[in-house]
């Protein structure tokens, strides 16, 4: 690296001026020197005017020698105007000591210097004075003091106020000087131009310095008192040293060096000053190492500036407590503050600014070039202007050697020097921190400005700390921008236009900009404000992560952490942003608007982002007109536990709430994490848009009972609509009651909900930690009780739908407005599961109008190959008021199955309701009802129950399962129709219709090629109204094991009606069919069949299978039952033999004569019927053979059946006339026609003549 400052050309400039005023000073003292005679024969001898190097001096030599030690000693010591003073330099002399013992200053207006290259040392208690023409010609080090003694090693002591003779031995370098100065006595003064080849030193009781002071190594001010150092107007005030540079002021250290543009104190190495009090500092400082204030002990020492101090070090620099105008500090390494109070601004020509043209001393860079800033966004330029701005200007780690600086520069020495120029050492820095105590920019719209990225040196790496940063005022909050390679951490910054406490904002809120190469640290308990007419932009950046503590457990949420912009105003508020890998929050940040405007945006991108009890949300507050801002976060991973990120408006004049975005590829929110938009004031809610590559997955609640999930929710009192909710994803899951929920609670409609994912699963519910009730995890769209407004649609697309163990999906209304629809499309299945360990708490879907709701229930729709509903799972259109309930359709391309004990699918109208129940549809492949699940409508209200449909290839429900459309109530039930391939209804289970009382029972309509039952029913129940009937159309109808189809009546109601339209009936094992009434008319049965089998029309039932249509009022008021089958045709499907038989002889044992005993004999239940396609009669099934009444005409035709019609009567009529019926007999032979068909034919035993038997030739052998 470069020497620093390298273009620095400092010329020795002739300054004119006033030396200070010295009591007793006279003109004959000024050019007198005078050896004393306390060295004896080794006394000072003072030859004038010698001509040296074509110059005239006086040249002193003589001296007393020690070693390398040369000793003089002088009553007076002084050096007229335009005079030179030289010390001759013998050879091995190093150290050139001189005293003065007498009781005058000693007046340097001369030149003063060695002839070569020892050191020269000054001691004059009583004060030394360099005026304006006084120089040095010293190629070594100059030392003077106005202390009274030097100590060596030996313990000697070369003393003016004990002068002696030093003694004669070897004496080593002085240790130090000044250890023993008396107090308030002698003092140095210079306006002159001293420059030395090695080191400059003055110590003094009080040193009043000006003009200019040059070290070609060292450059050490030490005052015992004071120090102060000024310059002019028309002359700089310059210190310089090649290496270190030491201001002491041991109680009062002052610096006022900003009136000339040249005017600056530069060092090559360290710069140092040292007070025990506050030290003064109006200058502009060079260092090309570190710069440090530090008090008398060590410790770091405060700074006051009432102009524009100006700090440029290569290395560190170390500042206590500082207060004054603008304050630039600019740091090739790290730099440290205490506390910082800004009061006021720069002038123009002393500040940076980009008004400011002057140069920086001993560069051709001006001032100006140091004002723009680029953060490291690589975008961002920051304007510094100290002269307008009252500016906090702290900026470490800079490389001096990239541009806008002109290089590191050198001093040059004077050039008789034999030395030549001395250079500074190359700097080295080992970091690039900033740390400050409490930052107060007491002047409005000012500036902190906290960086190390600024023209960075990119080997270094550095924090930045500030403990709290205060630029609110009432006529505009300042500004704060941190831009750091490492980490950034703060507790509080307030850049507000006015006063938090009061809540009085005069101006605009400043902007906040923190920029983190490492993590952005806001420890607990922190604040960051930004509150005026309008709020400023708040900006937090890291390239590794910004971390907002969260409190202890148990500390109160208001206690939390806070970053809030809060618009009080008309304008539009600054938006707030977080941008890093990581965030973590665990406080409050907000975009807040309490006025007319419109509060900003809030918005976080990052890798992974995780909230623990944390709030994040943009708001609109009362008196607030405006709306609030979106929120967004972006991220790879989002994580809430127990946190809110939302906006939210409580508005009185009307504001809405902003929208709320997530955007992420795994989403998790746990205990009570939420993304919600609210409204309780008056205006609308935002959307909530949840966009989720991988999955979602949403726990538990809070406690006090805050559910995790996304919703929308317009509050009590409030007036406005709630917004939208829509989530895509890949897989969504909702556990322990977490839930994705839009609700109004006030005047105005809940929002809808889409989601869009993969794979659903809805699991669980929680008892609520703060009500006795339980928190399901669901979908929910509500308008609860005291709202005015209606729900809204929820529509859920998906591959797979899981709801279990208490979870549900909701569309419901308690208020004035209707319910929403649900609408749910899986691709491949969807399963509702139920909570077996809380039967009040069952898992499903929901759409209903509870006790307080005047509008009507939506619509519950799933489309979807496989719906199953187990163990207790329900989904169910509901009303519990006048309006009506809603429908449910459903459309399962394969196949439905619901199993377990108060499973179903339910449309109900509770009791004391007037509304109507809704339908329930449904269409599928496969039905199956199992294990006491129900498809159900009811009614316990005075509302119509609502139809029941289903459209399906196969239905079967068994295991006490049931169809019903019920009327508990005095509403009329509804309807069922079912439509399938093939119905069974087995093992107890129930298909029903009824009304228990004044409401007329429902329909049964039965539309299936195939209807089976075994211990099974289907039944249509009456009490006191009408209807209740049942409709079969099938082409195959089987009753068996004690089914039933049923439409009997109870009370005064009439029995219900049954038609079957089959081709063949079957009943079997005590299986009725009934139409029968108490206390009125049976009901009527009509049956259109092919074929009849097991049952009959009885007048009362019996172990048998029944068909009765009785009343218990007596046979009068029995029904009607009507049994049509087809004509009798004997000749119906009788074949044709072929006229060329084959020879039976190889086939057929030929028969016999009865000789033989031949026998032909048919085993079975019974004998054949007149037509193969009627009804068994009862009399062959149970007697096989019996002897024949009558004759019988062999191979006579039947008569035709008409059709059965029973009456009040229990005996059979026909149309006419009709025979006894005739006995069916067994078949004893056959009797062939002319045309070759053969006929079965029955004889008497008695009185025919049996068919002659042929005989063959094998017979006698038998």
């Amino acid at each position: 690296m470069k020497p620093i400052f390298r273009s620095l050309q400092l010329g020795i400039c002739a300054v004119s001026g006033t030396v200070a005023n010295f009591t007793g000073l006279s003109a004959n003292a000024i050019a007198q020197i005078v050896p004393d005679n306390t060295l004896g024969s080794e006394g000072s001898i003072v030859t004038p005017n010698v001509s040296i190097e074509g110059g005239v001096t006086d040249r002193i030599d003589g001296g007393a020698p020690r070693g390398n030690n040369l000793f003089h000693s002088f009553q007076e010591f002084n050096v007229g105007h335009g005079r030179q003073v030289h010390f001759a330099n013998p050879t091995g002399i190093e150290n050139i000591l001189s005293r003065v013992t007498g009781s005058n200053h000693s007046d340097i207006q001369g030149t003063l210097g060695v002839l070569g290259n020892a050191n020269l040392y000054l001691i004059n208690p009583n004060g030394i004075v360099f005026g304006p023409n006084a120089r040095l010609d010293v190629r070594g080090s100059f030392f003077a003091t106005t202390s009274d003694r030097l100590a060596f090693d030996n313990g000697y002591e070369f003393s003016a106020s004990d002068p002696e003779a030093p003694p004669l031995l070897t004496l080593n370098t002085p240790l130090g000087l000044g250890d023993w100065l008396p107090p308030n006595r002698g003092e140095i003064a210079s306006t002159g131009s001293l420059s030395t080849g090695i080191d400059l030193t003055l110590i003094a009781a009080n040193l009043d310095l000006e003009g200019q002071l040059q070290a070609g190594n060292n450059l050490i001010l030490q005052a015992i008192d004071r120090l102060n150092a000024r310059d002019r107007t028309t002359a700089p005030f310059i210190a310089t040293a090649g290496n270190r540079l030491v201001l002491q002021g041991d109680r009062t250290l002052n610096i006022s060096a900003l009136s000339h543009p040249n005017s600056a104190l530069i060092s090559g190495g360290d710069t140092l000053l040292r007070s025990a009090n506050s030290i003064e500092g109006d200058a502009h400082f060079l260092t090309g190492k570190n710069f440090r204030l530090e008090q008398l002990d060590g410790s770091v020492g405060n700074f006051i500036s009432d102009e524009d101090p100006i700090v440029l070090a290569v290395g560190n620099v170390s500042i206590g407590d500082y207060s004054g105008a603008s304050l630039h500090v600019l740091a090739g390494g790290s730099v440290e503050l205490g506390n910082v109070t800004i009061d006021s601004t720069g002038a123009t020509d002393t500040t940076i600014d980009p008004a400011n043209d002057n140069t920086i001393p001993g560069t051709t860079t001006p001032y100006s070039a140091l004002s723009d800033v680029t953060l490291s966004d690589g975008t961002t330029v920051l304007n510094v202007r100290g002269s307008t701005q009252a500016t906090l200007d702290v900026r470490a780690g800079i490389d001096w050697t990239q541009t806008p600086f002109t290089g590191v520069p050198e001093i040059d020495t004077p050039t008789d020097f034999p030395s030549g120029s001395v250079t500074f050492e190359s700097p080295t820095a080992s970091g690039s921190s900033i740390t400050t105590g409490d930052i107060s920019i007491t002047q409005p719209n000012g500036l902190v400005l906290l960086t190390n990225q600024y023209r960075p040196n990119t080997t270094l790496s550095g924090e930045v700390f500030a403990s709290s940063i205060n630029t609110a005022n009432g006529l505009g909050g300042g500004s704060v921008v941190i831009d750091a390679s490492g980490g950034i951490t703060t507790s509080f910054v307030d850049v507000s236009g006015g006063d938090l406490n009061t809540f009085d904002f005069g101006a605009n809120g400043g902007d906040i900009t923190f920029l983190a190469g490492g993590d952005l640290l806001l420890p607990f308990p922190s604040a960051v404000f930004s509150y005026g007419l309008v709020g400023g932009t708040l900006r937090f950046e890291s390239r590794s992560s910004v971390v907002q503590e969260a409190a202890p457990a148990g500390t109160p949420s208001a206690e939390s952490s806070i970053v809030d912009s809060l618009t009080a105003g008309s304008g539009t508020g600054g938006d707030v942003t977080v941008k890093a890998p990581q965030v973590s929050v665990g406080g409050n940040i907000l975009s807040s608007l309490a006025g007319e405007g419109q509060s900003g945006n809030l918005s976080v991108t990052a890798d992974e982002v995780s909230m623990d009890g944390a709030t994040f949300s943009t708001a609109t507050l009362p008196p607030g007109l405006g709306d609030a801002g979106t929120v967004s976060i972006e991220a790879d991973t989002i994580s809430l536990n127990t946190s809110f990120v939302g906006s939210v408006t409580f508005s009185e004049f009307g504001g809405n709430a902003g929208d709320v975005k997530v955007n992420a590829r795994s989403f998790v929110a746990t205990n009570g994490g939420q993304v919600i938009s609210l409204s309780g004031g008056v205006g609308n809610t935002g959307n909530v848009t949840a966009t989720v590559s991988q999955s979602i997955d949403l726990t538990g609640v809070s406690p006090i009972g805050s559910f995790s999930g996304l919703g929308t929710d317009v509050f009590p009192g409030a007036v406005g609509n709630g917004g939208s909710v829509a989530i895509e994803t890949t897989s969504l899951t909702l556990r322990d009651g977490a839930q994705i929920r839009t609700s109004t609670l006030g005047t105005g409609n809940a929002g809808a909900i889409a989601v869009r994912a993969d794979v659903i699963q809805l699991d669980g519910a929680v008892l609520n930690p703060v009500e006795p009730d339980t928190i399901p995890s669901g979908i929910l769209s509500e308008v609860l009780e005291g709202a005015d407004g209606r729900g809204n649609q929820i529509d859920i697309t998906t591959r797979q739908l899981s709801v279990s163990n208490g979870a549900f999906i909701s569309a419901s209304t308690n208020a004035t407005g209707n319910a929403g629809n649900i609408q749910i499309a899986a691709s491949e299945f969807a399963s509702f599961d139920g909570n077996p360990g809380d039967p009040f708490a069952p898992s499903g879907a929901f759409v209903g109008t509870l006790s307080e709701a005047t509008g009507a229930g939506g619509t519950l729709e799933i489309d979807t190959p496989s719906l199953s509903v187990t163990g207790g799972a329900q989904l169910e259109a509901l009303t519990e008021s006048g309006a009506n309930a809603g429908n449910i359709i459903v459309n399962a391309r394969d196949s439905i199955v619901l199993s377990g004990s108060d499973t179903g699918l339910f449309s109900d109208t509770a009791a004391n309701s007037t509304g109507n129940g809704g339908e329930i549809s449904i269409e599928t492949a496969n039905l199956e009802i199992s294990d006491q699940a129900s498809i159900e409508t009811s009614t316990e209200g005075t509302g119509s129950g609502g139809q029941l449909s289903v459209v399906a290839d196969r239905i079967l429900v068994r295991d006490e399962a049931q169809l019903s459309a019920g009327s508990p109530g005095i509403g009329d039930a509804g309807t069922i129709s079912l439509q399938a391939e093939r119905f069974t209804v087995e093992d107890g289970a129930r298909v029903s219709v009824s009304s228990q009382n004044a409401g007329a029972s429902g329909n049964l309509d039965i539309n299936a090629p195939e209807i089976r039952l075994n211990s099974g029913t289907l039944s249509a129940d009456t009490v006191e109204g009408d209807r209740a009937n049942i409709s079969l159309t099938t082409s195959d109808l089987q009753l068996r094991r004690r089914s039933f189809i049923t439409t009997n009546a109870t009370g005064d109601a009439t029995g219900g009606n049954i038609s079957i339209d089959t081709e063949t009936l079957v009943a079997l094992e005590n299986s009725d069919i009934t139409a029968n009434a108490e206390q009125s008319f049976g009901g009527r049965i009509t049956i259109n069949a092919q074929a009849i089998f097991g049952t009959a029309f009885r007048d009362e039932l019996t172990p048998e299978s029944d068909i009765t249509a009785t009343s218990e009022l007596g046979a009068e008021f029995s029904g009607i039952v009507t049994i049509t089958t087809p004509e009798a045709d004997a000749t119906t499907g009788i074949v044709t033999l072929p006229e060329n038989v084959s020879d039976p002889a190889d086939r057929v044992v030929t028969g016999c004569e009865a000789i033989a005993g031949n026998s032909f004999t048919i085993t079975g239940r019974g004998g054949l019927p007149e037509d193969p396609t009627t009804t068994l009669r009862g009399q062959t099934i149970v007697e096989d053979f019996r002897d024949i009444p009558g004759e019988i005409q062999t191979g006579e035709k039947q008569s035709e059946e008409r059709p059965e019609e029973t009456s009040a009567q229990p005996t059979s009529s026909s149309e006419g006339d009709r025979s006894p019926p005739s006995v069916l007999v067994e078949s004893n032979g056959w009797v062939e026609h002319e045309d070759g068909t053969i006929e079965l034919v029955a004889y008497h035993p008695r009185r025919s003549t049996l068919p002659m038997r042929s005989r063959t030739r094998q017979c006698g052998r038998l």
